[in-house]
């Protein structure tokens, strides 16, 4: 239990030290668009750790038969974040990749 905490947080140390160093290094639109995905991503990581699923949604499960509408606005949001993060990290690899496409042509 202990090996995976220290792989996600470390995981999620080097996602944010990699995108700040693209920011870092010239590459400002993919790494401010990869920093987006991985914080979003990240927050929701977070979330269901600290957090995690609410309680007592058992009798909102009873009488509306929807797990989606039971949950709490901020889990909602959350989850909400982690799907969008993976645009955000799709977007920011292809304009890194676009980025260093349009060298090798030039070269």
């Amino acid at each position: 239990m202990i090996a995976e905490h220290i792989t996600i947080y470390l995981g999620i140390i080097l996602c944010l030290f990699s995108s700040s160093y693209l920011i870092y290094s010239g590459q400002r639109w993919a790494g401010t668009v990869l920093l987006f995905g991985f914080l979003f991503n990240a927050q929701g990581v977070l979330y269901m750790q600290f957090i995690g699923h609410p309680e007592g949604t058992g009798s909102c499960w009873a009488t509306v038969q929807d797990y989606y509408s039971c949950l709490p606005l901020t889990a909602k949001i959350s989850m909400h974040l982690g799907q969008v993060s993976m645009l955000f990290i799709a977007t920011g690899i292809f304009l890194f990749a676009k980025s260093k496409i349009g060298v090798v042509r030039d070269s």
